[in-house]
């Protein structure tokens, strides 16, 4: 999940180039942004892990990324009897602030 994200991040440089051909790549990365869904995502399996969030925050360092984030970092756990994710449920059995 970390790969995917980046490589979205990517696919968005890249696409911000075609819309702004006279900036810099410097001032581009400053443009944008990565959000990731903690924990599980909406497609099962797929988990934002920490290991995930660290390969994300190292690549926004490294590029100088302007607006690295997480999405719905304050969910709270996911009920036992529910069995998928929601807007309101992280679904992820980590402490609060592991991943900030």
């Amino acid at each position: 999940m970390g790969a995917n994200a980046i490589a979205a991040a990517n696919a968005t440089f890249s696409q911000l180039r075609t819309l702004y051909p006279g900036r810099t790549d410097t001032r581009l990365r400053a443009m944008l942004g990565i959000a990731p869904m903690l924990g599980p995502n909406d497609v099962a399996p797929e988990v934002f892990t920490l290991s995930h969030a660290r390969q994300a925050l190292d690549f926004a360092r490294q590029n100088q990324v302007g607006r690295p984030a997480f999405w719905l970092m304050a969910r709270p756990e996911l009920p036992r009897w529910r069995a998928t994710v929601a807007v309101t449920c992280r679904g992820s059995t980590r402490q609060p602030f592991d991943f900030t």
